[in-house]
């Protein structure tokens, strides 16, 4: 999928209640192996990017280097640990950082997905949530 995110009705519309500026979706032609159509799914994109990371008050190594596309790189293996200047993320519940590939999203954006019952009872119906923020 090359980044892209597939994801049911469900999801799309929890995403779409609860921050639409932070997706982008296109409909898919989902086949089963008989052949039949499958159940409605999406290719899903998360294009809100904002460089709200506090780098003085986060715990994480950034690599410095003209071999990263825009000089930096966050790496946030072993103990990361966040902070975010709010009055940059302005709202936003789901955004990328431009250091660093993966989504970040906010405590509003969980809820409503597990109020959805989207990766709840055990399972994670494929969202995986890490808990990065430094309180």
């Amino acid at each position: 999928f090359s980044g892209y995110w597939l994801v049911s009705d469900r999801l799309r519309q929890v995403m779409e209640h609860v921050d639409p500026s932070a997706f982008v979706f296109a409909d898919t032609d989902y086949r089963l192996p008989d052949g039949s159509r499958g159940p409605r799914v999406f290719l899903c994109d998360v294009v809100r990017t904002v460089d709200a990371l506090d780098e003085d008050a986060s715990e994480l190594t950034i690599e410095i280097s003209d071999d990263y596309e825009d000089g930096k790189y966050y790496d946030m293996a072993g103990g990361t640990r966040l902070a975010f200047k709010r009055d940059v993320l302005a709202g936003a519940h789901v955004f990328r950082l431009p250091f660093h590939g993966g989504v970040f999203c906010d405590r509003v954006f969980k809820d409503a997905v597990e109020a959805a019952g989207i990766g709840t009872q055990g399972q994670s119906d494929g969202l995986w949530f890490y808990d990065v923020v430094n309180r």
